[in-house]
């Protein structure tokens, strides 16, 4: 009997297999109890999350003659049929080797012909983003008005280089990465079935690795188990995929803040002959330190994600501003490893940065710094609109506020001038503070402005590591001139995207993009709701616009921030397009 891959031997047959996209299962299984199946569908996300899989289950589901609530029944001669990979009415073509036209026509020609035996004749076209402009062209129309017999499922990882005009034509579902718990148990019960021995730990490593593909955890659970026959630990996955532990990358930290410069090169030359990952050794880096930041923030040991109590409290640093240093070193180095270089230069450049950030300073831990004051916003009077009373926050982002005429501002010429580089460490107005005042003060036509960026940063046509935090929101809340409000489903993303919206290079980016800076601040739906009172008594009372001029003091006392940001553009520009 041919051996079987384990992905290929636990991939799933019907919706109860399934692990995570527990929404995208409801919404599919419902589609079918209730007979609305669409004629075409758009499945994105990234490699390893189901796409392929469910697209073949519903497949199944659709024509199964006895389905139970939606799912597969597994035993009618159709479900047979699919086990057994008998059926000719679902096609599966691969969008990279067959993008052309005359490939589309082919397709065209056969749609039109009844299927041999199921009720739905179903096309599932993977990689469907390789598709050239002229083959989604020909294909548009059989997409808009399709047989009724025909269903079309494309599935993708680029979902933004699919045409606005096919999307707009299908139901569009995003897959989000399997979580790290759900990964665990995958690869639990895996192992149960295989008779594999483990270590929790070591299952941890190859969930905390794989970034959400379960694909590639069976892969790597495969691979580790022939390697160590059948009784896995986590040692044996450091060793074989060039990774470090995260007591070692504690103990390496602790060596850079100790200035141990002849240990720390020494160690990090046995680390390039040993063959270390060092993608992943910079990730795991960055993920210590925020640990450690967040750690220091909240007191909580249940918001850490990489490490435990133990690990955190052996971080011998404890200056926030001396770890915000460090973080930014080293999520700079690991964009610049994630491409192929010269890594050696690159890793000893930022071992040197950060020896850098302990000049001068005592190695003993410390108290955080007191923070600096924060400048008082300007009182702006308004009229008071009426009281509102809407119980749920999303109610009361409908709410849209009156606005009075202003004498437009004369523009000041912006002329190239030398701003000396700042602090990048911003002393902010709190985000309740931020929230209250973008509430009071929202505006329409600001608010479908921040959608449309947001969208954009989700798509990935604006591509700025400033905000590459605001891709995790779900959307915008309100917003006004001055501020952005937005909503995020994970406390977390929350947080990390604060943290960096309070950073100089984020408002840059934002003056870019918006053309004026921004106070942006997220919260969780649970988080909005404890202010819902304060919203509604800010909106009462038209609490004053947080004044701009506050932020442009904060971030720059000798220039404005368009100034810089102008600086920034103007910097980049041929000498023949700065004219």
């Amino acid at each position: 009997m041919n051996y079987l891959s384990l992905y290929r031997k636990y991939r799933p047959k019907s919706f109860a297999d399934v692990v995570g996209q527990e929404y995208i299962v409801k919404i599919l299984k419902n589609s079918i109890k209730n007979d609305q199946v669409a004629n075409a569908y758009v499945f994105a996300g990234t490699k390893g999350t189901g796409k392929t899989s469910i697209a073949k289950i519903y497949a199944n589901a659709i024509n199964c003659l006895h389905n139970k609530d939606g799912d597969v029944c597994g035993e009618c001669e159709v479900c047979q049929d699919f086990r057994n990979n008998q059926v000719l009415d679902v096609i599966e073509l691969d969008g990279a080797s067959n993008n052309g036209v005359d490939e589309v026509r082919q397709i065209n020609d056969a749609a039109m012909f009844l299927p041999t035996k199921l009720n739905k004749k179903v096309y599932i076209i993977d990689e469907a983003h390789m598709l050239t402009t002229q083959a989604w062209n020909a294909l548009l129309k059989l997409v808009e008005e399709p047989p009724k017999h025909v269903v079309f499922i494309f599935a993708t990882t680029e979902m933004h280089k699919i045409p606005a005009t096919i999307l707009s034509r299908c139901q569009c579902f995003r897959f989000n990465k399997i979580l790290h718990s759900d990964m665990v148990k995958l690869l639990t019960k895996v192992c149960k079935n295989e008779n594999i021995k483990y270590d929790l730990d070591a299952l941890k490593v190859i969930a905390d690795i794989v970034d959400g593909s379960a694909r590639d955890a069976l892969s790597i659970l495969e691979q580790t188990a022939t390697y160590s026959d059948n009784n896995i630990k986590a040692e044996d996955i450091y060793k074989i995929y060039g990774l470090l532990s995260p007591i070692e990358m504690v103990n390496f930290l602790n060596l850079l803040i100790s200035k141990d410069n002849q240990t720390i090169f020494t160690k990090i030359n046995e680390y390039f002959q040993s063959g270390i990952n060092f993608v992943n050794f910079a990730s795991l880096l960055v993920s210590i330190l925020t640990d450690k930041l967040i750690y220091l923030k909240t007191k909580n040991y249940k918001l850490l994600t990489k490490t435990n109590e133990n690990l955190v409290n052996s971080l011998a640093l404890d200056e926030a501003d001396k770890l915000t240093q460090l973080l930014d070193i080293w999520q700079e180095t690991y964009f610049k490893v994630s491409t192929p270089t010269d890594v050696h230069v690159i890793i000893d450049h930022a071992i040197i940065k950060s020896l850098a950030v302990f000049d001068g300073v005592s190695n003993t831990r410390t108290h955080e710094p007191t923070p600096v004051a924060k400048p008082q916003p300007k009182v702006v009077e308004s009229k008071k609109p009426e009281v509102q009373t809407e119980e749920d926050l999303f109610v009361l982002s409908e709410i849209t506020i009156p606005t009075t005429k202003k004498e437009p501002k004369k523009e000041k010429k912006i002329e190239q001038l030398q701003v000396v580089n700042k602090p990048k460490d911003l002393s902010m107005p709190s985000d309740k503070n931020i929230l209250l005042a973008i509430f009071s003060n929202r505006e329409k036509t600001a608010e479908d402005k921040a959608k449309q960026v947001l969208e954009q940063v989700k798509s990935g046509k604006i591509d700025d590591k400033s905000f590459s935090y605001a891709a995790d929101a779900k959307q915008v809340v309100c917003a006004s001139k001055n501020g952005i409000v937005l909503y995020f489903e994970d406390e977390m993303d929350a947080k990390l995207f604060n943290s960096a919206a309070k950073k100089k290079d984020f408002i840059l980016s934002c003056c870019k993009i918006f053309r004026n800076p921004k106070f942006v601040v997220g919260f969780t739906k649970q988080q909005l709701n404890t202010y819902k009172d304060e919203m509604l008594e800010a909106k009462k009372n038209h609490k004053p616009l947080l004044d701009i001029d506050a932020l442009r003091e904060i971030l720059n006392k000798d220039a404005s921030i368009e100034q810089i940001a102008f600086n920034t553009i103007y910097s980049k520009l041929d000498e023949k397009d700065r004219k």
